[in-house]
């Protein structure tokens, strides 16, 4: 049996705000862009969707690994959308150093009429602090 873990805590903001997190990190969506995906791989939906470019500012002392940053969306009634890696899809990956930042871009196939009061929630390391954005996108 996997032992269940512990979340860390939540901060909560607008979508044009930063998130500071208690333990120096901070979050923020840099742009929240419309877009059409294609589907040009096997398994891929296209459809309207949004790319979340989002960047994480590392301000602790010590290197923190971004390889397993969690981005989700969920509209206002909970109903999540669903991941692609259609174009421009640009997860972070690997070591982000002390003073550093890095910028990654998730897509999410939403149809247009759910794009109200949105949430969307990054977190960078399991069972530590993590970001809630809420607001509307195009």
């Amino acid at each position: 049996m996997i032992p269940k873990g512990t979340p860390g805590p939540v901060t909560k903001v607008g979508l044009e705000d930063t998130a500071a997190l208690p333990n120096k990190v901070s979050i923020e969506i840099l742009n929240v862009e419309s877009m059409e995906t294609k589907a040009t791989t096997p398994g891929e939906i296209a459809g309207p969707a949004v790319a979340m470019h989002v960047s994480i500012h590392n301000g602790s002392a010590g290197v923190i690994n971004i390889n397993s940053v969690i981005v989700t969306v969920a509209d206002s009634t909970s109903a999540l959308g669903q991941p692609t890696t259609s174009d421009p899809y640009s997860p972070f990956a690997g070591d982000l150093a002390a003073g550093d930042s890095a910028k990654g871009i998730y897509v999410f196939l939403l149809p247009k009429d759910d794009r109200k009061d949105l949430t969307l929630s990054v977190e960078y390391e399991a069972g530590r602090a993590s970001a809630s954005f809420t607001g509307d996108v195009p």
